[in-house]
């Protein structure tokens, strides 16, 4: 019950920090607007979710995104 517990967690961070919205015709500024959330820190790439979670996860199977 507990893994579930910390992989339901896992999953709902990653995809709260993913942006919301997609767009098939992107707009022209796109790139630039996400690079500034990132740099901002309001957008996180997986490896640095996995990073800062993982680690809280000993003992449990892990099986990716």
């Amino acid at each position: 019950m507990q893994r579930i517990s910390l992989l339901a967690a896992l999953a709902a961070f990653s995809t709260a920090a993913l942006p919301v919205t997609v767009h098939a015709a992107a707009p022209p500024d796109e790139q630039g607007s996400v690079r500034r959330e990132m740099q901002a820190g309001n957008v996180q790439s997986l490896r640095q979710i996995e990073r800062r979670i993982l680690p809280a996860m000993r003992g449990m199977q892990y099986l990716g995104p």
